[in-house]
């Protein structure tokens, strides 16, 4: 195959394992780890979210992260409201192995968004809105990054 349906194939291996990304559903787990290792582009975006973004949202898989920080997705890169990884995949609970993997690749704990929130404190949450969607936080989630915190201290 020459470079050029190379080149396509990749980018259509990226359009569509964003869209099923997005889904955040477990159900496409053997496809998207199929379009990984069939190949895609590391650096392609939509809407300015790229393939890792996405891939955190409610808590992510970790073998999806670890496999896309491998593939050379940059995983310090901001989303388009200013959130790092860590923002994003604490924000509804979080997967502990998610955000041990994300440390891991370099991601700062104690980096504010542009509110001024850090992952730890976005882990926790509003306590009106956890009474009123009836959630409670990620115990595991706290742990870790309470630790990365006094680590930096």
């Amino acid at each position: 195959m020459n470079n050029t349906a190379t080149q396509i194939d990749k980018n259509r291996n990226s359009e569509k394992l964003f869209d099923l990304l997005k889904t955040g559903s477990e159900e496409f787990l053997p496809e998207i780890l199929q379009i990984i290792e069939e190949g895609f582009e590391s650096d392609f975006k939509k809407n300015d979210w790229n393939l890792l973004h996405l891939a955190v949202q409610d808590g992510g898989n970790p073998d999806v992260v670890d496999k896309l920080i491998s593939a050379g997705i940059d995983p310090t890169e901001k989303d388009p409201k200013g959130w790092n990884l860590l923002h994003l995949a604490v924000q509804d609970g979080g997967n502990p192995d998610v955000v041990d993997k994300l440390i891991s690749a370099g991601v700062d704990p104690t980096e504010k968004t542009d509110e001024g929130l850090d992952a730890l404190e976005m882990a926790i949450g509003n306590p009106l809105v956890r009474l009123m969607t009836n959630t409670s936080p990620n115990k595991e989630v706290i742990k870790i990054l309470s630790k990365e915190k006094e680590g930096k201290k």
